[in-house]
């Protein structure tokens, strides 16, 4: 929901009494095998070692900014992801890209 939301209380409604049921979290976890939000389906869902993997990443995770600025991180994340994939060196193009992201915002 964003603040240019047209209907803002039917949207909350949604999210709130709909998709942020633990029912809908689950089977979305089913259809596509990603880590539910809700804390419960997760829970449930960790009996995968994957999903495990991802729970337990997400408990010590820091939200990012939402911001405009973001922007430039995920530009040298893409070229970095895209090299790595092509063969680059992991740990090299992870310290160019570290190295660029705060070059650029520094």
């Amino acid at each position: 929901m964003s603040e240019q939301s047209k209907n803002k209380v039917a949207a909350n409604d949604f999210l709130v009494n709909y998709l942020g049921t633990e029912a809908v979290q689950t089977e979305l976890f089913k259809s596509g095998n990603v880590l539910p939000a809700l804390k419960a389906s997760a829970e449930a869902a960790s009996s995968d070692p994957i999903i495990a993997g991802f729970a337990a990443v997400g408990a010590e995770a820091v939200p990012m900014p939402a911001i405009p600025a973001m922007g430039q991180v995920w530009q040298f994340w893409g070229i970095a992801q895209a090299s790595i994939i092509n063969g680059a060196d992991p740990v090299a193009t992870w310290q160019k890209l570290t190295a660029d992201v705060q070059t650029a915002i520094g």
